[in-house]
């Protein structure tokens, strides 16, 4: 069984957008040194769910592009800011053609997880309310002036909105791979998903 960290999340999940992480061959040497091998291949068959379904998500996020829709991205994600029964996740949009003959203020960012208590939707006017841009000097973020709820999306204008969720404060071995998913929509369709380890938000009790 796994517990939430009060206070965890220094160190963000990894948005599959950022791309792989550079590991460190030390730990790896020393279980060869110690006849650890078995320890290893076990440590092997543990992270096999979430790299198979992290891989199933890199691909409904091909689908997704392939698929007549790619109107908008979501450019990167981080989950951070964990604390008893809740957690946050910065998610960058990129609204980049309208969808024609819809309304262009259907917006729905959806979160799903095995760690939440159950999926979060969030409509254009939250999204609107709290979006929020990098300052020009690139350091630090300031309120999107420009964006409110009554208002199209900004287009080629990417926009960074800070997301509050609920988390479960203990989950089971067997019923998460601690992957936060989230999906753009956009026009009522499906425009782009991302995923990220939430695993350093649990330690093993």
């Amino acid at each position: 069984m796994y517990q939430g960290e009060l206070g965890a999340g220094p160190t963000p999940g990894r948005s599959a957008r950022a791309g792989p992480g550079k590991g460190n061959g030390t730990g790896s040497s020393r279980l060869q040194q110690h006849g650890g091998k078995e320890m290893a291949m076990k440590g092997n068959r543990t992270m096999l769910r979430p790299v198979v379904t992290g891989f199933v998500m890199l691909c409904l996020a091909l689908l997704a592009g392939c698929g007549g829709a790619g109107h908008a991205k979501i450019r990167r994600m981080t989950p951070t800011g964990f604390a008893t029964g809740r957690f946050s996740c910065w998610v960058t949009l990129d609204f980049r053609k309208l969808p024609p003959g819809v309304d262009a203020r259907d917006v729905r960012v959806v979160f799903i997880s095995s760690c939440m208590p159950q999926p979060k939707s969030f409509d254009w006017t939250f999204i609107a309310a709290n979006a929020q841009v990098k300052k020009s000097k690139g350091v630090g973020r300031e309120k999107a002036q420009h964006v409110s709820p009554t208002s199209n999306p900004p287009l080629n204008y990417p926009i960074d909105i800070l997301f509050p969720l609920e988390a479960r404060p203990t989950v089971q071995d067997s019923e998460t791979d601690f992957l936060l998913n989230v999906e753009l929509h956009w026009g009522g369709k499906s425009q782009d998903t991302d995923y990220a380890s939430i695993r350093h938000f649990y330690r093993r009790q």
